[in-house]
């Protein structure tokens, strides 16, 4: 039996399946043992780019300003791209509270968003999820 994660998230996602956003982040919940507690996780999901954007604008300002240590910003970026490169799916920090994940789609819309998120509950160990999208009172435009 899939596990239900409810999902919440307050950007435009939230109330069209098809809306298309470069970036997203979502707040999931679900209840386990051990006494059904409940369980929090806010991911951060990335299009492919978004974060090629955000390579190009680090290694700008490298390049710009001496001072600045992006090196390691830089690298980790880089690695992430060498995978979306080859169609993979890159989950950043997977077991903490506040994960990154990246994908090699264009655009992140309901669909996509799902995939991602089932991928990092693997790492959970839940093999099959069921999302529940809540409807938020608040919705917030990214810019």
């Amino acid at each position: 039996m899939p596990k239900k994660i409810t999902i919440r998230c307050y950007g435009p996602i939230a109330l069209n399946r098809k809306y298309k956003s470069p970036w997203e982040d979502f707040y999931l919940s679900w209840t386990g043992k051990p006494g059904r507690k409940k369980y929090r996780l806010a991911p951060y999901l990335c299009s492919r780019p978004d974060i090629e954007w955000h390579h190009r604008r680090d290694l700008e300002t490298q390049e710009k300003n001496e001072d600045a240590d992006l090196g390691q910003r830089i690298l980790q970026d880089t690695l992430i791209l060498e995978a979306l490169g080859k169609g993979r799916i890159y989950i950043e920090d997977g077991d903490t509270y506040l994960p990154n994940v990246y994908t090699p789609a264009e655009f992140i819309d309901r669909a996509e968003a799902e995939r991602l998120i089932a991928e990092l509950m693997k790492l959970r160990g839940f093999d099959k999820i069921r999302c529940k999208w809540k409807r938020p009172k608040v919705i917030v435009i990214p810019v």
